[in-house]
């Protein structure tokens, strides 16, 4: 007996049935696979182990025929963990699997006929240690066999690749540790058949055993702490903005790269770097005490803002200071402040002059516009300042031109123009659009693409000038976050990549709801804010899906109590989300209301009537008429006519009845 091995083998089996008492409890189905794996590399182990427990021939080479059809349906189970793992399973990959698993049964009736006659494979006693252990000798068999698990191998690496050449480099982690795995597996498999290596014992088995281990790492692990940290940091660092988290101690928690640009020396879990060494360290008193605040840092000026983070106890969870460069927008103010009425580059009015104008004439307009061009600072980056200098008077000279002389032009801040219009919003909208029209036609170039983008307000005289200018600036930047020529937009393209992770027709979704959205926006004639608003919802109302996991969001069967109780917090996870970034801030109530009703029974705040806030209303029947009028999951496309009836009969319980009259007469007549 080589009682070494013995316990090395049965060491092995035993941390592999640890292995599936752990992906047991975590019932996902993807577990299923690697269940039925490691039980094979359990049997395999457990029936080659009885080359070390005895020395008669019989009882061995029965073991080692069992090892080895225990080890094709190991392999068959790798196979299909990785197809599904990979989520590249189609047709024909289901066809080759189960042609692996028809000759798989060939190859195990061959091996268990092998145990009464040998033909397939004989065997010779092999000295280890103290013992002996059977070896292989060559046969056809044998070699049909070692081809096949071969060939298996070889397929799952393949399969892997594949996946990698379709993901982004920054995921490749999850998959290129089981192609290292798969490939030393597959290598140490050779060197045992080939007689390259005086291998007395297959080692392979001890090899499919440690890589059960990185399969269920890379499953219920690495997925979802690795990747949830890898997005994480994605996020973080697209914000431009220099950003840090204290913890709940007041420790370091986090921060990107931008702010590491600016304070290199910070690092994480040095538990000396508090919010008071920072305090201390960086000269920033003004942390301690106010919730916005201007600091001057590295001859730079940024606008700080504070956020305190409040569990529901009210119990401090960490503080967040974000940093705004506003060098050269404080820079440019004091220009416009030594200027008199004029500005320098375009030669509109100043900032100063609109607002000289707004406390003398306000009362003679009916509408604020305010536009700038599209990624203005990547024109200046890639072409240079004077280049982006022209296209900004070129842009201000369009303006002039092709809007009344009774209209005032104004240029704010940074690239915005202000225009203070008599026409009303409706008209004015119409003729804003021809004019972004003209800007592209005229100011772009063979090798550079000018886009610009406009908001307005109908301006409210009860609401202070900024208000009304921040209104039009926000209906704006709604815009510039759905455009694909517009920087602004990279933040939604993130969120809706997300999305498309576990709905690849997504895309499709949201282009047809933000349609339907549109003229419903018109029907009941909402503001152009309102409009942009109602956009933004139909492409990420769904966005606190991203935080479900996986094997609730794709399920292909009924969710149980649990499942559904943990979908229905997707609306205010969504509305944390939202809450988080600036630009989405204005949707956040939406979002979080588009699963209620109308008669109060909907989530997750049971809110009723026009309590619901009015878009998450709109959009609730329009996400509900898509839903019927197009396949989904859980039923069949009904007929327009089928739709509308289905929103009368829940008119007054589900809807909100004086907007389902509205959809159904004037949207979709």
């Amino acid at each position: 007996m080589n009682v070494g091995l013995l316990v090395l083998y049965w060491a092995a089996a035993v941390m592999l049935i640890g292995l599936m008492i752990k992906v047991y409890k975590e019932h996902e189905a993807i577990g299923k696979s690697l269940l039925m794996a490691s039980f094979c590399a359990i049997g395999s182990i457990l029936s080659y182990s009885v080359n070390f427990l005895t020395n008669d021939y019989t009882v061995m080479s029965i073991g080692v025929s069992i090892n080895l059809i225990f080890q094709d349906y190991l392999l068959i189970s790798l196979l299909h963990y990785c197809v599904d793992f990979t989520r590249l399973r189609n047709l024909y990959l289901t066809v080759v699997e189960w042609i692996f698993i028809i000759v798989g049964l060939a190859d195990a009736f061959v091996f268990i006929m092998n145990i009464f006659n040998e033909r397939a494979l004989k065997f010779s006693y092999n000295m280890v240690g103290n013992g002996y252990v059977l070896g292989y000798e060559a046969s056809t068999g044998f070699a049909i066999h070692a081809i096949y698990d071969i060939f298996i191998l070889a397929f799952i690496i393949s399969i892997l690749f594949i996946k990698c050449l379709r993901i982004p480099y920054v995921y490749w982690g999850r998959y290129s540790s089981l192609i290292i795995g798969s490939i030393s597996v597959l290598l140490v498999k050779y060197l045992f058949i080939s007689d390259y290596v005086d291998i007395r014992f297959d080692i392979s088995i001890l090899f499919y055993a440690l890589l059960g281990v990185l399969l269920y790492w890379n499953t219920f692990w690495y997925s979802k702490k690795t990747m949830l940290h890898i997005t994480h940091t994605m996020i973080i660092d697209h914000m431009r903005v220099p950003v840090i988290l204290f913890d709940y101690e007041g420790v370091v928690a986090d921060f990107n790269t931008a702010l590491a640009e600016i304070f290199p020396d910070i690092e994480l879990d040095n538990r000396d770097q508090t919010i008071e060494w920072f305090i201390f360290n960086k000269k920033c008193k003004d942390l301690a005490t106010k919730t916005e605040f201007t600091w001057t840092v590295n001859e730079k000026i940024y606008e700080c803002k504070v956020h305190k983070l409040y569990s529901s106890a009210r119990r401090l969870l960490g503080v967040i200071l974000v940093m705004q460069d506003v060098t050269d927008l404080t820079k440019a103010y004091d220009d416009l402040e030594r200027s008199v009425t004029f500005d320098a580059l375009t030669g509109l009015y100043n900032k100063r002059s609109f607002y000289r104008e707004c406390a003398e004439n306000l009362n003679n307009y009916l509408t604020i516009c305010v536009t700038d061009i599209d990624n203005l600072s990547r024109i200046n980056d890639n072409y240079g300042q004077d280049v982006g200098d022209r296209v900004l008077m070129g842009f201000a000279n369009i303006l002039t031109e092709k809007t009344s002389k009774k209209d005032f032009i104004a240029r704010l801040d940074g690239g915005n123009i202000v225009i203070l219009s008599r026409k009303r919003d409706k008209a004015l909208y119409l003729e804003m659009e021809e004019i972004m029209e003209t800007i592209q036609k005229r100011l772009s170039t063979k090798k550079m693409r000018v886009t610009a983008e406009f908001g307005l307000v109908a301006l409210n005289k009860n609401e202070s000038v900024d208000t009304n200018v921040n209104i039009a600036i926000t209906s704006m930047r709604n815009k510039k976050m759905l455009s694909k020529d517009s920087a602004r937009s990279s933040l939604v393209g993130s969120l809706k990549q997300g999305l498309n992770e576990y709905d690849t027709g997504a895309d499709k979704q949201i282009e047809r709801e933000r349609i339907l959205c549109n003229k419903f926006a018109l029907a009941l004639d909402l503001t152009e804010l309102e409009m942009g608003q109602l956009a933004m919802l139909a492409t990420l109302h769904d966005i606190g899906k991203v935080s479900i996991p996986n094997s609730v969001l794709m399920k292909n069967g009924a969710l149980d109590e649990d499942e559904k109780a943990l979908m229905r917090t997707h609306p205010e996870k969504g509305y944390r989300i939202a809450k988080a970034a600036k630009e989405l801030e204005g949707i956040a109530d939406d979002i979080r209301s588009h699963h209620e009703r109308y008669d109060g029974s909907g989530y997750p705040d049971g809110l009723k009537g026009e309590d619901i806030p009015l878009l998450a209303r709109i959009f609730s029947i329009v996400d509900a008429y898509d839903a019927m009028t197009h396949d989904r999951p859980y039923r069949k496309t009904l007929t327009k006519e089928e739709a509308v009836k289905e929103l009368i009969d829940f008119s007054g319980s589900q809807f909100d009845p004086k907007l389902v009259e509205v959809f159904v007469t004037k949207v979709i007549r």
